[in-house]
């Protein structure tokens, strides 16, 4: 079409609504991303506004509907930027003053297709990268290739509804000030959860819904209260998990998805290397895997593959308080990528919740018994289960110094004064023993171990 017929199609039109047409020349001068949430009234609505710089004249696009279900486009023409912006400026407006939330997104998977391609570069680390044939070990591009799938796996399970797109939440990729939001309402939750004995629905509601205003979560067509609130402190630990995810995705960036083996490998800042079969250190670690296993969990792990690793951002290892001891930690596959490229950190707890599981306090736990930590890289306390049939454990060498036994469970924020870990005993509360540090510093990450578990006869 010649621009003075679009000119003249456009002052007929005015500012009314009609159907988004595809356009290849546009440039997007503003966009905006909303949610609305309200379990109550069964809305979970989304609605994306931009401002279009277009060949001759301006646009404002809309995109709408129930998250993660249907939306629907339109545009509206201006033949003027003052004109334009008025009008973008009402409909904001009028989401807003409607109980919308304003979402801060670093990239959007909603809106325009230049949209999409926006990308906050102070919150997302993008890097180009080219395929090239891979220079690393093909066991350890093998390892890459899988940690990397299981957590693609693990964030579409976490955001439901999100199947293109599988790092961020179905809107897209929340910026950390976003993400601390949710942090903050969840601390709101879990104060009235110590407050109260028993928690109601009602109790979490309220705020369960402003949680799900701001943290995007596509439920299907059906909304029911039992699925919105957040009424234990293990439901507060899950959503803290998945803000974790959110923010790792943030720092990975495209590495998340970007196919590139080598790109990949170098985001975990860890020197990882196949350790040979036939060496003596590779069979004292599989006997310390057979021997330890406990009769208590009904599970053989089939040793497959031993890596070595050395990690590039871990802090460096303060074995000064002595009594260093070989020991395994589990935790799911998914996680592997955040682990390796930077730690095994503190657990990210929000002021006075306690989680089930963790009995003396938010530390770094360890295990003597291999299928103990298998429990943990297994899903075999909830989630979704991993894609591949294989998990690993990781092997630490862990300064205990001295350590403070206990027998019943016992919440520390640190050691004990005059002690440098703790140790659960196997004993009444305990079926296995079990070694937490509380600084980071005080381990530090030897070999990865992928296992196969075969459940016994």
């Amino acid at each position: 079409m010649r621009n003075d017929d679009n000119k003249q199609r456009v002052s007929s039109l005015g500012l009314k609504a009609e159907s988004y047409k595809e356009i290849l020349n546009y440039d997007v001068l503003k966009k905006g991303s909303l949610n609305f949430f309200d379990v109550v009234k069964n809305s979970n609505k989304f609605y994306t506004i931009e401002l279009h710089k277009c060949d001759g004249y301006f646009r404002i696009s809309t995109e709408y509907g129930r998250l993660g279900v249907t939306s629907k486009k339109d545009q509206r023409i201006a033949m003027s930027l003052d004109i334009a912006e008025k009008e973008y400026n009402k409909l904001l407006k009028g989401k807003l003053s409607k109980g919308y939330k304003e979402v801060e997104l670093a990239q959007s998977n909603t809106g325009s297709d230049k949209a999409k391609e926006l990308v906050n570069l102070d919150e997302v680390k993008v890097k180009k990268v080219k395929k090239v044939k891979s220079k690393l070990h093909q066991s350890v591009q093998e390892f890459v290739s899988q940690i990397y799938k299981e957590a693609q796996v693990q964030l579409n399970y976490l955001a439901v509804g999100n199947n293109d797109n599988q790092n961020s939440s179905p809107l897209g990729k929340l910026t950390v000030n976003q993400i601390n939001k949710g942090r903050s309402i969840l601390q709101e939750i879990s104060d009235i959860i110590n407050k109260k004995t028993h928690i109601m629905i009602d109790d979490v509601l309220e705020l369960s819904n402003k949680y799900y205003m701001h943290i995007p979560k596509a439920f299907g067509l059906r909304i029911s209260k039992e699925d919105v609130a957040i009424r234990t402190l293990n439901e507060i630990n899950d959503q803290m998990n998945i803000l974790k995810f959110y923010e790792d995705s943030l720092r990975m960036g495209n590495i998340m998805y970007n196919d590139n083996i080598d790109e990949r490998y170098k985001q975990l800042a860890s020197d990882i290397a196949p350790l040979a079969k036939n060496t003596k250190v590779y069979k004292q670690l599989v006997d310390y895997v057979v021997n330890s296993q406990s009769r208590h969990h009904n599970v053989n792990l089939e040793v497959k593959r031993i890596f070595t690793l050395s990690q590039k951002n871990a802090p460096e290892f303060d074995d000064s308080v002595g009594n260093t001891k070989l020991l395994f930690h589990g935790t799911r596959s998914a996680n592997l990528p955040g682990i390796l490229s930077t730690h095994i950190k503190m657990p990210n707890q929000l002021k006075g919740v306690y989680i089930t599981g963790a009995m003396f306090g938010p530390g770094i736990y360890f295990a003597d018994q291999s299928t103990k930590s298998s429990q943990y890289a297994c899903a075999r306390f909830g989630g979704n289960p991993n894609k591949f049939d294989t998990a690993f454990l990781l092997v630490s060498e862990v300064a205990l110094g001295r350590i403070k036994e206990e027998k019943n469970a016992r919440y520390h924020i640190q050691a004990p004064a005059g002690y440098d870990s703790v140790k659960g005993v196997e004993g009444s509360s305990l079926l296995h023993n079990e070694y937490i540090i509380y600084r980071e510093n005080q381990h530090q990450l030897k070999y990865i171990i992928e296992f196969q578990p075969k459940r016994r006869r």
